[in-house]
C-alpha cells in the first residue's frame, strides 16, 4: 500500500513538472495568448513561446514565406541598455529560434535583425502577452512600424544631457557630437541615447550640396515637442513622436523617427549621422537591383 502511494506521489510530481516547465534542467516555458507578430496572405511571423533556464533564454518562432537571412541578435536590460559582456546570441535558421546564452538574468528585451530591411524587438517575455515592434525599412517613402509603438518609446533621462546642458544650438557642444557612447557604470552595458540627446545631435538646418534639399529639426509643442520639415520634391512637415538610434559598425548614428501615424502604427524616416556630427545622410528612397538587393537613394547634407 505504501509502495503504491509512493508511486502515485512521484507520478504526480513528474506530471506537474512537465506541465509547468519548472524543472531545473528544462527551465521555465512561457506560452502567449496572442503570438502573431505579422500575418498577411501566406506570410507570417509568430513567437510561439520562450523558454528560460539558468544559462539560456530561447525564443521559438514560426516563420512562413518570410526571408530571414544574415540574422543578428542584440539584447538589452530593463533600462534598455545593450548587454555586451557574458552573453552569446545566435539564430538557428532551421528551427527559427533565437538562443541567448550566458548571464540571462538581466535580459528583458531582444532585438532581432531578420534581414537588411526588417528589425524586430520583443520584450515582456515572461507574461502572457509580450510586446513587439516590427520595423520594415524597405518602403519607398521611409519605413513602417507594426506593433506596440508606445511601449518602445525612448525613456527621457533626468540628467544634464537630457536638459540640454553642455550643448549649444547646433548640437556641437561638449560631448554632443563626438560619436561616443556613454557608459552606465555597469560592466558590459551600452547606454541608449534619450530622445532629447538624439534631438540635440540633429537640431538645426541641414542642406544638400546643390541646395535643392534641406531638412530642419526644431522645437515643437504639446505632445510632440520635436518637429521636422524638409524642402524639395519630396518635402514634408510633421511633428516627431518617436526616435530610435543605434550605431553602425563604423560608429555612425543610424536614426529613425516617426513623422506620422498610418495603417501600420506609424510611418518613419531614416538617416545616418556621421560620428563627428558633420554629415547627415538622408535616405529618400529605395530600389531593388538586378540581384534582388535593396539599394538606398541617399541625399548627403551639411549644416
Amino acid at each position: 500500500m505504501e509502495r503504491k502511494l509512493l508511486i502515485i506521489m512521484l507520478s504526480s510530481v513528474f506530471a506537474l513538472a512537465s506541465l509547468t516547465g519548472c524543472g531545473k534542467e528544462d527551465g521555465t516555458k512561457y506560452e502567449y495568448a496572442d503570438n502573431v507578430i505579422y500575418e498577411e496572405d501566406e506570410t507570417s511571423i509568430k513567437l510561439l513561446n520562450s523558454t528560460e533556464s539558468e544559462e539560456e533564454l530561447k525564443l521559438n518562432f514560426a516563420i512562413e514565406n518570410f526571408e530571414a537571412e544574415d540574422v543578428t541578435v542584440k539584447v538589452y536590460d530593463a533600462e534598455e541598455n545593450e548587454i555586451t559582456e557574458n552573453i552569446e546570441c545566435s539564430f538557428d535558421s532551421e528551427k527559427n529560434s533565437v538562443s541567448i546564452k550566458g548571464d540571462v538574468s538581466a535580459v528583458t528585451m531582444a532585438e532581432v535583425e531578420l534581414n537588411e530591411n526588417t528589425n524586430l524587438k520583443v520584450k515582456d517575455l515572461k507574461n502572457e502577452e509580450f510586446k513587439f515592434l516590427l520595423t520594415n525599412k524597405g518602403e519607398k517613402n521611409g519605413c513602417t512600424y507594426l506593433g506596440d509603438l508606445d511601449d518602445f518609446q525612448l525613456k527621457e533621462e533626468e540628467n544634464a544631457s537630457s536638459d540640454g546642458e553642455g550643448s549649444d544650438e547646433s548640437g556641437e557642444g561638449e560631448g554632443a557630437a563626438d560619436g561616443e557612447t556613454s557608459e552606465s557604470g555597469t560592466s558590459g552595458r551600452k547606454v541608449r541615447l534619450s530622445k532629447s540627446e538624439i534631438f540635440d545631435l540633429l537640431k538645426g538646418t541641414w542642406k544638400s550640396a546643390d541646395g535643392g534639399f534641406t531638412i530642419t529639426f526644431a522645437d515643437g509643442s504639446g505632445d510632440k515637442p520635436y518637429k521636422v520639415s524638409a524642402s524639395g520634391e519630396d518635402g514634408f512637415e510633421s511633428g516627431v513622436s518617436y526616435f530610435d538610434e543605434t550605431k553602425t559598425e563604423e560608429g555612425d548614428h543610424k536614426i529613425r523617427f516617426v513623422t506620422s501615424t498610418g495603417e501600420y502604427g506609424g510611418n518613419c524616416r531614416e538617416i545616418i549621422l556621421s560620428s563627428d556630427g558633420s554629415t547627415l545622410s538622408y535616405i529618400s528612397d529605395t530600389s531593388v537591383n538586378e540581384d534582388g538587393e535593396t539599394e538606398y537613394i541617399i541625399t548627403e547634407c551639411h549644416k
